[in-house]
């Protein structure tokens, strides 16, 4: 970590807003080593860890829900790909977990758009996961800790059980 520099830490949280596929070639594999790095980045409490909780956790952290939104939706073919979704999934929600740690960063799970996203997460999850799936505890995050969005999620699903 101490010889990453600013414009690095930069390039590699852009890897996560890229709007490339996530099922195409090994990106699904690299997009949960890039979350794994993060991870370790923001746990880091020397001047490497504070620069990137100040500069780039943000970006970071939007980047990571529309990863898991979209990771979420992506059919799977074959038991290996479901792996990497799994995996890549629960890398995000790893970084996730430690950023939502920091005080300073816990607004950003605030956002509207977050918080529709980790609808949208919660719903893919029960849509697309095979019953052997493990548990992809998206939940857990700054933003599942919102009662009120987790009970609007449930409220919303039961609606469309009973319709």
């Amino acid at each position: 970590l101490g010889q990453i520099d600013d414009e690095e830490m930069g390039w590699i949280v852009n890897l996560l807003v890229e709007k490339k596929s996530i099922g195409m070639g090994r990106r699904s594999e690299t997009l949960a080593l890039v979350a794994e790095f993060l991870t370790k980045l923001c746990e880091d409490r020397g001047v490497k860890g504070q620069v990137f909780r100040k500069s780039f956790a943000r970006i970071a952290i939007a980047g990571a829900f529309e990863i898991m939104d979209l990771n979420g939706r992506r059919e799977v073919q074959s038991a290996r790909e479901e792996e990497d979704k799994v995996r890549l999934s629960l890398s995000m929600i790893s970084f996730l977990c430690v950023a939502d740690e920091y005080p300073e960063l816990q607004d950003s799970f605030c956002e509207p758009d977050i918080a529709a996203r980790l609808c949208s997460i919660l719903d893919s999850e029960v849509k697309t996961c095979s019953v052997s799936t493990p548990d992809l505890p998206a939940e857990r995050t700054w933003t599942g800790r919102d009662t009120r969005l987790l009970l609007q999620e449930l409220a919303g699903k039961q609606e469309a059980v009973v319709a």
